[in-house]
Order: C-alpha cells, then structure tokens, then sequence
C-alpha cells in the first residue's frame, strides 16, 4: 500500500480556472503513448467513491521531450470555466486527481485535495 499525497486548493466561484500537474519521465507508460491516458480531476462532497461528484475536469496529457529525463516532462492542464466553477458549492469540499488508460481504465491516484471555496 502507498500514500496518496494530499494538497490544498482553492477555488474562486465565477472565476475561470486552471491547474496545471506535471508528472516526471519515469511515467514511461505515458511518455510512449499520451494519447492513450487520460487525466481526471473530480470535485465531490467527500472522498467516498459513491458519491456523485459536483464537477469532474478531464485533461490529455502533454509531453514535452526537451527536458532530461527525470525532470518534469508530462503535463496535464485541467480547465473551468466561469460557468462550471460558479456551480460548485460555496463551502468545503474536495478533490482528487488520477491518470488513467483511456483503454481497459485502471486509475492511479495522483493526490487528494482539501479544496476552499468562495466567491
């Protein structure tokens, strides 16, 4: 068993929104075939997996080549916009982020977030 890292997040309610995770080379898998991943940021009352999730952002990931190995060169840009971030709930919540195929989906947890929110 490993730990799933957890983070903080903040989101303004109208506001667009963006986060950008970067993953290392030793992501190999995806370095060979991006196209074939898919990256998932799910807001949701909690991290119970039953529950429905307020907001669910969906990102390709972006392969930059020109970095060493071992730097930073997988990235995955989640978007909101104004519209979908005035939808969540004005009061803590949370969040998670995963990685998985887009074909035969078995996802790896990236990290959890406690996420702040406001207007």
């Amino acid at each position: 068993m490993s730990c799933v890292d957890e983070i903080d997040l903040c989101v303004i309610r109208g506001d667009a929104y963006e986060l950008n995770v970067g993953l290392s080379g030793s992501f190999t898998e995806v370095l060979e075939n991006p196209t074939a991943y898919i990256g998932r940021l799910v807001f949701r009352e909690d991290q119970d997996d039953e529950l429905p999730s307020y907001l669910e952002l969906t990102a390709t990931p972006e392969v930059d080549l020109d970095l060493p190995p071992g730097e930073v060169n997988i990235y995955l840009n989640f978007t909101a916009t104004a519209a979908e971030t005035q939808s969540l709930p004005d009061w803590k919540y949370v969040a998670f982020c995963e990685l998985t195929q887009s074909v035969n989906p078995q996802p790896k947890r990236l990290f959890n977030a406690e996420v702040c929110s406001g207007d």
